[in-house]
């Protein structure tokens, strides 16, 4: 059991010396005194009664929030009070303090001047009943000259015969430590000289006290940020990181009945041209017979540093490969080699007011979309954006945006073996989005938005007569040929081959070739979300998404004798005059319900959606790579759900299962089983 004395100038001194205070307070010891050295003078010679349990709670507690103790500094202040049993003079203390940088050498010489001055200014008659110091009982033997409080209270304090000189004590020169009201009832009243109060503290008390104050020191520090202050430098709070990972394993079934000699203008297109007129024949064909099993990974790292309140630095690190622009995903089974992780996004983003905001580099999708009709959720885009909201009352916000993005830059140096150079024939998305949305307060929202863009360059064009009798041979309109497709645009021939001067007439002269867009792409996007929130975070939300092609023509497409997208011929009749059977419209019909975004266990949610999109209605690079395995002219239903089998991490399946919407036959259905988790 700890008896702790009260003395009449204990808190003026207390407010005069916080740090010291802060090791007297938890110790129990009889008595510190300052007397350290600096490199301006030497310290007086003070001396403290230790105070109460409440007293020392209130003045640990302003310490901290007044930051003249670090949680670093308290916590390790605590550790090491609570294994040394030694007493440490205060030279020892003040000099730990200063090595340790919890007390610069302005501070401690600030303190020392304090505490001088206010020794002048205290009588003797105070350092008198200041001298009073306090005794464990049984544990803690009596300092040499100090009274003796008996834990009976039956006796008076005897005094030693011999008393020390007393020591002037520091003058109470600043306002005593306000206790809580519920302790004002419990405050030691100023006692006269020579009298004194005992106060018994068991050890079970004297921990509890220190249990609390641990737990407030922690609660305050996670609040307010102590932790990231004294752990790191200040730099490092500016900068955040997220990602995510997903494992898949993908099925592939095709229907036996489909068409088997679909072109791939993907590959042939970035390889070099087909002769069209080789005998045999073998070009790069589509797979839509052979049903396909996969592994596949995706892991996305990215880093936003804040570099001032008004502009901040956005990078995204990701699996995939440097040819397609809608997929991360990077199929296993390479026999175990390593695989690509690629800059994804790298962009700037200013905001020189609240409402408006400005983005340049390689950015996520600036458009707003309520579903992946127009534009695959894994696609970026490169180039300017700028956006301006503005909210009308709470429940309505609108917003503006705007967008110039690059979509193929085109060599400067073309042809590469000529002297005739056509110049660059660069490809540019131009972009205006119009939207808003409204809240209910019956849990109903609705939100929308109108948007235009407009793909510049992008049709392909016939080139002059020219004489491509070899592969090496390039065309004056090449570089109109589009660099990444899916499946789906209307194709045409590029070149105007002319006959080879000598060739043999009943011969066909070889034909290299390749193939470009035959439709212009200025399309018109319609989007709307309906959302009703249901109990709890649960919601019901209905997408719809519909689209045109304002530059779609049939007869201009028709007069440009395009390769696919055509009516299948009879099969006793192969060689029919197959007409064009394209189109320029789309939309999707979307149902979600569960949770939006799953966070924990137990958490799910279910889709179902119809989708339907004729051949031109929108480009066939940048739509959702998924459905029908990518690209237009495609139609079919898709059904799935997820559910959390931990924090940020969840289970789902999905089935699509789609068809063509013209042409030729091709149906496929599409299996997918993910493991996801965020981080």
């Amino acid at each position: 059991m700890i008896i702790i004395r009260h003395s009449s100038v204990l808190l003026p001194q207390l407010a005069q010396s916080r740090l010291w205070l802060a090791v007297a307070l938890m110790t129990g010891a009889n008595s510190w005194s300052i007397a350290a050295e600096t490199d301006a003078a030497k310290l007086p010679v003070a001396t403290a009664a230790p105070i109460s349990a409440e007293s020392s709670k209130d003045v640990l507690r302003y310490l901290i929030n007044s930051k003249s103790l670090s949680l670093n500094d308290a916590q390790n202040l605590l550790q090491q009070l609570r294994t040394e049993q030694s007493k440490k003079t205060s030279e020892d203390l003040l000099r730990s303090l200063i090595n340790s940088k919890a007390l610069s050498l302005a501070d401690a010489q600030k303190l020392v001047e304090n505490l001088r001055a206010s020794q002048g200014q205290t009588s003797a008659k105070e350092a008198v009943a200041s001298s009073a110091v306090a005794k464990v009982e049984n544990t803690v033997a009596p300092t040499a000259g100090a009274p003796v409080a008996k834990p009976n209270g039956d006796k008076k304090p005897e005094a030693v015969t011999n008393p020390p000189t007393p020591v002037t004590p520091v003058a109470a020169t600043t306002p005593a430590v306000a206790t809580t009201p519920e302790k004002k009832a419990e405050a030691t009243p100023v006692e006269p000289a020579g009298r004194v109060r005992a106060v018994y503290l068991p050890d079970s008390e004297r921990q509890k006290i220190r249990d609390e104050l641990k737990t407030e020191v922690l609660a305050a520090a996670k609040k307010e940020g102590w932790i990231q202050v004294d752990a790191a430098p200040e730099w490092t709070r500016r900068i955040s990181f997220s990602g995510d990972m997903m494992l898949r394993q993908q099925g592939e079934l095709y229907d036996d009945r489909n068409y088997d000699q679909a072109l791939n203008f993907q590959a042939i297109n970035s390889d070099k041209p087909l002769n069209i007129f080789a005998n045999p024949l073998t070009p790069p064909i589509l797979n839509t017979t052979k049903n396909r099993q996969a592994t596949r990974l995706r892991v996305r790292l990215g880093m936003q540093a804040q570099i001032a309140d008004d502009l901040d630095a956005n990078f995204r690190f990701t699996t995939g490969n440097t040819v397609t622009p809608v997929s991360s995903n990077q199929t296993l089974g390479s026999d175990f080699a390593k695989v690509n992780f690629l800059l994804d996004r790298a962009s700037l983003r200013y905001r020189p007011t609240s409402n408006l905001t400005m983005l340049g580099g390689r950015m996520a999708n600036p458009w707003l979309a309520a579903t992946d009709l127009v534009w695959d959720k894994d696609l970026s885009f490169d180039g300017w954006a700028a956006q301006y909201k503005r909210a009308f009352g709470e429940q309505i916000h609108t917003f503006a945006t705007m967008g110039m993005f690059s979509v193929e830059s085109t060599e400067g140096n073309f042809p590469l073996k000529s002297q005739f150079k056509v110049g660059s024939h660069d490809k540019w998305l131009y972009g205006i989005q119009l939207g808003g949305d409204w809240r209910g307060k019956d849990g109903l929202s609705l939100r929308g938005s109108l948007a235009y863009y407009d793909f510049a360059n992008v049709q392909g064009e016939l080139s002059s007569p020219c004489d491509a009798w070899t592969d090496s041979i390039a065309c004056d309109t090449d570089h109109t040929r589009p660099t990444f497709v899916q499946k789906g645009n209307t194709m045409r021939l590029l070149r105007n081959v002319t006959t080879q001067l000598g060739a043999d007439p009943t011969k066909p002269s070889p034909t290299f070739e390749y193939y470009g867009l035959v439709s212009p792409y200025r399309v018109v996007e319609l989007s709307t979300t309906i959302d009703q929130a249901l109990s709890g975070k649960l919601h019901s939300q209905f997408d719809v998404s519909v689209v045109k092609n304002l530059a779609f023509s049939e007869t201009g497409i028709s007069s440009r004798d395009p390769v696919n997208n055509l009516s299948p011929c009879p099969v006793n009749n192969q060689a029919c005059d197959q007409k064009f059977n394209g189109g320029d419209m789309g939309y999707q019909l979307q149902l979600r319900v569960g949770y939006p975004q799953i966070r924990e266990y137990g958490q799910w949610n279910t889709l179902f959606g119809y989708r339907y999109v004729e051949s031109d209605a929108v480009m066939d690079a940048f739509t959702d790579s998924d459905f029908h395995l990518g690209g237009t002219n495609t139609k079919g239903y898709y059904l799935g759900g997820s559910v959390g089998f931990s924090k940020n991490s969840w289970l789902s399946a999905r089935w699509l299962s789609a068809t063509e919407v013209e042409g030729e036959p091709f149906a496929v259905d599409v299996l997918q089983l993910d493991v996801n988790t965020r981080f």
